[in-house]
């Protein structure tokens, strides 16, 4: 018995340290020294890259202004949308875009509802 639980508490160690071990002690750095964000993005969110001018004391909302917010900009970034039913002002029969597709339209802020993607 008490080498099985020897056993355990050294497995249980061993696995409890694998992420701390895991992870280098910096991110990596480009040739000049930045930190290296190479990588595939998505724009799948409506959370600004940058603050707007009228939310520029805000570096968080509430959940009503994350809502608020998400509603106006799903309305202003969809105004080109050829669905009727999903708000699109919608075109004449058998006139459509081939590259609907192609967008990648977010509906919703950043889990964390930070205003800007990019604080600075």
């Amino acid at each position: 018995m008490n080498q099985r639980l020897n056993l355990l508490l050294a497995l249980a160690f061993f696995l409890a340290s694998e992420p701390l071990l895991a992870q280098s002690p910096e991110p990596p750095r480009t040739e000049h020294g930045y930190p290296d964000l190479q990588g595939t993005y998505t724009f799948r969110t409506i959370t600004p890259l940058q603050r707007p001018a009228e939310l520029a004391d805000k570096a968080t909302l509430t959940a009503e202004e994350a809502a608020e917010w998400a509603a106006y900009e799903n309305r202003r970034q969809n105004r080109d949308l050829i669905i009727d039913s999903v708000g699109g002002a919608g075109y004449p029969p058998g006139v459509i875009s081939y590259n609907e597709f192609w967008y990648e339209r977010g509906n919703d802020t950043v889990s964390d509802r930070r205003m800007p993607l990019c604080n600075r």
